[in-house]
């Protein structure tokens, strides 16, 4: 499928631009600001993706790659901010599993929420 390949594509370029944006990311004074920017567009991208019909879907799905792209570069970012919370790899080690906990809690949480609303919706009939 298209989506299938889209993946693959922002796979590889993700990873080929892993080593300068690691650079970027742990030697310069703009960490905060990509990770500002980035979150930013991924917001706006994903919610244009909320206007998806016939007419559109090839350009949110053009939004869709950027926006994949986008979010690892900015989990690049965010990962970056683990090494400065402690020296301690032990601490680290039980932040980062917390941190995990959290966000898959979260992610669980807001497919239910969805599915609770699309079947009150009807949306289970589409």
């Amino acid at each position: 499928s298209v989506l299938a390949a889209a993946s693959v594509v922002v796979t590889l370029v993700a990873a080929g631009m892993m080593p300068l944006l690691g650079a970027m990311v742990d030697f310069s004074p703009h960490r905060r600001t990509v990770g500002a920017y980035t979150a930013a567009v991924i917001v706006v991208l994903n919610a244009c993706q909320t206007t998806i019909s016939l007419p559109t879907w090839a350009l949110l799905w053009v939004a869709k790659i950027v926006s994949d792209l986008l979010l690892v570069v900015h989990n690049v970012v965010t990962l970056a901010y683990l090494q400065n919370l402690t020296t301690d790899s032990h601490v680290l080690a039980t932040y980062t599993t917390r941190f995990t906990i959290l966000h898959f809690c979260g992610t669980i949480t807001y497919v239910l929420v969805v599915v609770a609303i699309a079947k009150h919706l009807g949306g289970d009939k589409v």
